[in-house]
């Protein structure tokens, strides 16, 4: 995946600090962000993130906190919406209260900063966790759709052979009263599709008589 391949990109682990460990996690969550809903990249960080470092109250606390609160009076239903933007919004909080921390270059502030930094990483991995569980559940049900599919291509196959041998070995004195005893009785589908199956028969037989004549 696009976004777990830059993260693997960062910078080397001995040059790392606060400010650059939150600046690709804030990244990551501008990307994850986007392909939830569809928006271009950077849509997050023109949309949010100014007013996050401006908001002296930014606090990835307060959302975990707001989220806890909400679930707690939810009546059961479930919000995938809502549960990943809160998600991505403690990730992008605590980034940002790693990087306000760390420039204020004091005594105890990039210990500080690295806690933060810490707690938005590991929630950028619940988002990534989600991430990757919508992929396989996609793909799942790709391969079911496939199998269901082929399922249906062979009955279909099945019922057409049936229709054609029932044809045959009988003689009728015209396609429409071979369908009529055909549909519903010799194979479980309708009249309609009976005379397509015995219409498509005839044109390739005329095909082949045609090609031993020519």
């Amino acid at each position: 995946m696009e976004i777990e391949e830059n993260l693997r990109k960062e910078t080397p682990r001995e040059l790392r600090t606060p400010m650059t460990e939150s600046e690709s996690i804030l990244e990551a969550v501008d990307n994850i962000y986007c392909k939830f809903l569809g928006e271009i990249d950077g849509f997050f960080f023109d949309t949010y993130l100014e007013d996050m470092v401006e908001n002296k109250a930014t606090s990835g606390d307060t959302v975990i906190n707001e989220m806890i609160e909400e679930a707690s009076n939810e009546d059961g239903t479930e919000d995938t919406f809502r549960g990943i933007l809160y998600v991505l919004f403690a990730a992008s909080s605590y980034a940002v209260q790693a990087i306000k921390t760390f420039q204020q270059n004091n005594s105890g502030s990039e210990r500080l900063a690295w806690t933060y930094a810490a707690d938005a990483r590991y929630w950028l991995g619940i988002a990534l966790g989600d991430q990757t569980q919508r992929r396989e559940q996609k793909s799942r049900k790709n391969k079911v759709h496939e199998k269901a599919a082929a399922i249906r291509h062979r009955e279909n196959r099945a019922i057409k052979e049936a229709v054609i041998a029932h044809y045959e070995a009988n003689e009728f004195k015209s396609r429409s009263k071979a369908a009529e005893a055909i549909a519903g009785k010799i194979v479980p589908v309708s009249y309609r599709t009976v005379i397509n199956h015995l219409t498509e028969y005839h044109k390739k037989k005329n095909s082949l008589l045609g090609d031993c004549t020519a």
